[in-house]
């Protein structure tokens, strides 16, 4: 049912928990509240600086072409998170538990759901307010985006999934979440550089996500395939567009690629 229209004179006296205040009521209210805004960083020094970390609210996409690393790189920050006792929720809907949990060099201490129910955002959700309320965890990793949704039922799939990105968008800001979020590429030429733009189906991917980064593997001059460039398309935050930096794959986990990275 419909809400009744407010006259004038009753929008005048309105007091409702949507009314209109100024910016230092909310910043007396933000200051009062109980917990803090959620931060943490990915322990990868270049990707740390150039996104000041990663906040509560914030709607991350991963993506890049099939294969080159963005399941390893989720993998990567879990092993960082989990040793800083922020364990992420992971929702792995590409592979069975066992062939998922083996993939990692040494398992870290994580949270999942011992059956995935994938085409349904409200169980998603529920399982992450689960989670906090049992773990008070905040990380969220969903791989991919297209388990959250029917694809066998829906018309527009541009709009759909756009509406269903905004709706993980919204989630993360009411409830303080940061939600990692594993995304396809359309098919690219093959030297092609990746870019926001080859995210499957929707712009609205793009445009909703706070934080984008891209990873694409590339051979090195003696011929190594364990390195990748892992650029920041987009960071709100700090406005930075398009910076990008080595990563090596060592000890089954991605690391920042220095001099004394051994290949």
């Amino acid at each position: 049912m419909a809400s009744q229209k407010l006259t004038r004179e009753q929008l005048r006296e309105y007091q409702g928990q949507d009314k209109v205040i100024s910016s230092y009521e909310m910043q007396e209210i933000l200051k009062n509240q109980a917990e803090p805004s959620f931060k943490i960083k990915s322990g990868i020094p270049s990707l740390d600086e150039l996104t000041q970390g990663f906040f509560g609210g914030n709607l991350v996409v991963i993506s890049g072409p099939t294969g080159h690393g963005k399941t390893l790189l989720a993998q990567s920050l879990t092993g960082e998170f989990s040793k800083k006792n922020q364990e992420p929720l992971w929702f792995s809907y590409e592979l069975p538990p066992q062939e998922f949990l083996s993939s990692f060099p040494e398992l870290p201490y994580f949270l999942l759901p011992m059956e995935l129910k994938p085409g349904s955002m409200t169980w998603f959700e529920d399982r992450v307010i689960e989670s906090f309320e049992k773990h008070r965890n905040r990380i969220v990793i969903i791989d991919h985006l297209h388990f959250l949704i029917d694809m066998f039922r829906i018309k527009n799939p541009s709009l759909e999934i756009g509406g269903c990105v905004r709706r993980l968008k919204r989630f993360a800001v009411k409830e303080g979440f940061v939600l990692f979020l594993i995304c396809h590429i359309h098919k690219i030429p093959e030297k092609a550089k990746v870019r926001h733009h080859h995210i499957r189906d929707s712009s609205f991917i793009s445009q909703e996500a706070d934080i984008i980064l891209m990873i694409q593997r590339f051979k090195s001059e003696n011929g190594a395939k364990n390195r990748a460039k892992l650029r920041v398309e987009k960071c709100r935050k700090t406005g930075v567009m398009g910076e990008s930096f080595s990563v090596a794959k060592v000890a089954g986990y991605l690391v920042e690629e220095t001099k004394e990275t051994p290949l």
